[in-house]
C-alpha cells in the first residue's frame, strides 16, 4: 500500500533475483489479472504489472530468493513463440496458462515492431 508500481517492481526484482534495476529501464508493457483459487473457498485475485527490462545481466550475477524463484533462464523471443505454439512447456515456467505467454508475446512484439 502507497507503493508505486514501478517502486514495487524494483523492489521484488532486488529481492527475488538481486538485480538492480532503476525505474527507466523499465517498459510497463501490460496488466494481467490473475485469478486463482488454490483451494475450496479460497479465492487469489491479483492484478501483475508485466514489464520488459533491457539489460546486459549474465545469469551468473543472478542471486535467487529460493523461497520465491526456483530457477530463471534467458529467453530469445523465437523460444516464446516455440512455448507459445507447445503449450505443454508453458509448465515449465511461471504457473500461467497459455493466454498469458501469448498476452506477453504479443505485447513485447508490439515492443519491438
Amino acid at each position: 500500500t502507497g507503493e508505486s508500481v514501478e517502486n514495487a517492481a524494483i523492489r521484488e526484482i532486488k529481492e527475488e533475483i538481486g538485480i538492480t534495476v532503476k525505474s527507466v529501464h523499465l517498459e510497463h508493457i501490460g496488466l494481467w489479472l490473475s485469478q486463482k483459487e488454490p483451494s475450496p473457498n479460497l479465492f487469489d485475485n491479483e492484478f501483475q504489472h508485466i514489464f520488459l527490462v533491457q539489460s546486459d545481466i549474465e545469469l551468473k550475477d543472478i542471486s535467487l530468493q529460493k523461497e520465491e524463484v526456483s530457477e530463471v533462464t534467458f529467453m530469445h523471443i523465437n523460444d516464446l513463440q516455440k512455448v507459445i505454439e507447445q503449450p505443454i512447456y508453458t509448465k515449465a515456467y511461471v504457473p500461467h496458462g497459455l493466454e498469458y505467454f501469448s498476452f506477453i508475446f504479443k505485447n513485447i512484439l508490439n515492443r519491438l515492431a
